[in-house]
This record gives C-alpha cells, sequence and structure tokens, in this order.
C-alpha cells in the first residue's frame, strides 16, 4: 500500500495540471493571416470613388550597410497588399508613372489616335501618403546592420516605423512602431494570399534569407491590419476632398488691381469651395478647388468672364485667360 503513495501523488499533481495547460493554450497567441485582415475590408466595401486615396512610397533603412532595393521592394509588397484590400483607394507610386505618361504623349505628338488614347490632366493625386523606415535589424541573439545578403540564420527580427503623411505639410498625421519575427521555416512564398505577390521580383537577398522573407510578409500583414483598425482616426486634410477637384487659372495681361474683381467672380460660382490668388510680372494665377470637372467651372462663370477675358486653352485641371 506504501508504494500507491507516491502514485497518487503524482496522478493528483497530473490532474492539478491539466487547467493550467488548458490557461496556457488559451494564451497562445493567435497569428493573423492576410485573409482575417482582408475581411475587415469585404464585409463592407466602400464604392471606389469614395475610398481614401493613398500611395505607397519606398521604404527609408535608417542603417549604412544595406542593398538599395530593400526599401523599394517593401513599398511594393505593401502597395499589393494594400490594393487588394476594399478599405483603399490605392494609386501607382509618382516613381513608375513614366510608362503611363508615354502613352498620353502619343496622343500629342499625333502617333495615335486621340480619341482613343489616356487623356492628360485625369491622374488622380494621393490623399495621404504611405511609408515607413526600417530602424531595426536582428539576426538570432546579436544585434547587426542591415547587412542582409550576409545573413543565414534561422530567425530574423526586424523593426520599422509605419507612417502615414499629410504630402501637402508634410505633417506626419500617424505613426506606429511593428516588430516582428521571421522564422526560416515559416516559408519564402511572399504570397500574403494575393495574386501576383508571389511572382514579384524580390531581390536577391530575401531569396537567400527565408527568415528574412518571413519577416517582411509578416511586417506587411501587420501593416494592413493596423491601416485597416486606424483608418478612421487618422485626421484626413480637409484640402484632400475626395468630392473636390483642382483648376488653376493663368491669366495673361493682367493688372493687380482686377485679380480681386476676377476672384470674386470665381467665388460667386456654387461649385466653389476655396480659391487662393499670385500674381507676377503681367501674370494671375488664381488656384481655385471646386466640384465637377474643369469645363463645368468655366461653363458657370463664363457669362461674367467673357466681357473682360478670352479663353486660350482649356484643359482638365487648368485654364488659360487673356485679359481684354
Amino acid at each position: 500500500m506504501k508504494t500507491l503513495e507516491p502514485l497518487k501523488l503524482i496522478t493528483l499533481l497530473a490532474i492539478s495540471a491539466i487547467p493550467l495547460l488548458g490557461h496556457a493554450q488559451k494564451q497562445k497567441k493567435v497569428e493573423v493571416t492576410y485573409q482575417d485582415v482582408q475581411a475587415k475590408c469585404d464585409s463592407a466595401p466602400l464604392p471606389l470613388d469614395q475610398r481614401i486615396r493613398l500611395a505607397v512610397s519606398r521604404f527609408n533603412v535608417t542603417t549604412t550597410s544595406n542593398p538599395p532595393e530593400l526599401g523599394a521592394n517593401m513599398a511594393t509588397m505593401l502597395e499589393n497588399a494594400l490594393a487588394e484590400m476594399q478599405c483603399f483607394r490605392v494609386l501607382e507610386s509618382k516613381d513608375n508613372l513614366s510608362d503611363m505618361t508615354q502613352e498620353m504623349e502619343g496622343a500629342d505628338n499625333g502617333l495615335m489616335n486621340a480619341g482613343t488614347t489616356a487623356r492628360a490632366g485625369k491622374m488622380l493625386g494621393a490623399q495621404v501618403v504611405v511609408t515607413g523606415e526600417i530602424t531595426e535589424y536582428n539576426e538570432g541573439n546579436s544585434s547587426v546592420g542591415v547587412a542582409f545578403v550576409k545573413t543565414n540564420t534561422g530567425t530574423v527580427r526586424l523593426g520599422f516605423i509605419l507612417k502615414v503623411l499629410d504630402p501637402q505639410t508634410r505633417d506626419i498625421l500617424w505613426s506606429k512602431s511593428v516588430n516582428v519575427e521571421g522564422k526560416k521555416s515559416g516559408g519564402v512564398g511572399l504570397g500574403l494570399g494575393l495574386p501576383g505577390v508571389g511572382r514579384m521580383n524580390v531581390m536577391h537577398s530575401m531569396k537567400n534569407n527565408p527568415a528574412l522573407a518571413n519577416a517582411l510578409e509578416k511586417g506587411v500583414i501587420q501593416s494592413c491590419e493596423l491601416l485597416a483598425d486606424n483608418w478612421e482616426k487618422i485626421p484626413i486634410p480637409e484640402s484632400a476632398d475626395p468630392n473636390s477637384n483642382w483648376t488653376v487659372f493663368s491669366i495673361a495681361n493682367m493688372d493687380y488691381g482686377s485679380m480681386g474683381g476676377f476672384e470674386a467672380i470665381v467665388k460667386g460660382s456654387i461649385k466653389v469651395k476655396n480659391v487662393e490668388r499670385t500674381f507676377s510680372e503681367g501674370i494671375g494665377t488664381v488656384t481655385v478647388q471646386h466640384e465637377g470637372s474643369t469645363q463645368a467651372l468655366l461653363d458657370a462663370i463664363y457669362s461674367k468672364l467673357e466681357a473682360k477675358y478670352t479663353v486660350a486653352d482649356l484643359r482638365e485641371g487648368s485654364i488659360a485667360l487673356r485679359r481684354k
């Protein structure tokens, strides 16, 4: 009977440990997938024209020994992930506009049928810019610079600051520190469950370092989650009204005394929200924030302008006038 006492004690200890094991399992962090983040927007997607317009710019790397393509590749991954969500209207980065502008130039130089080409002046500007700074990199237990090409370990810890900027004033509207850990066993698909990302031409150092690739993928997913959860709290600039357009009047043969009268005519339209004016060397410049198209704005005020001004040129976003 005495030999049974230790067995009873072991049994009691094992039984008492069961709730603790269950609690530990409950405390285990559940990893968020891109599909989980995407569902935050898919439940009630906004129409495209009602979404906030954003552009993603290259991430800065605030260390010395890093591959030059690191920041650009991370921005490309984040841009692609945000574009697949139905929260935002993601615009192409200005760094990649050359191909599109060449299409427009084809109509201007007579090589293409102007009626079938993209029209100049229709591109949208970003209301906010999403960017970041990669500030920390740890390989295993030792902290080193961002020398990704040399790393070949099983774990990479990556830290960066995610930012939302006002492109007009350069104000930092929102920022958040993000820290992720990538493992060699975590995979290097870079797919995020998105079409196209897995086929992205990733940098050589990421191909040779699956732990880094896994860390960047986790960083992109966490960035998308943070933006989706906090977007309504970010103060969008008043000037970045998705229902407004901007038109610049350039008025030749102008004198300063007539600027006030011209501004009053423009402000008289119910379509106009804001007016700014400058004057230099006989040229008056009036920048107008308004509803509708540039042509609709001109039509609304033309009857008051035609006695004193002639229209020399009309394009979306700009009107050239000459004072009689």
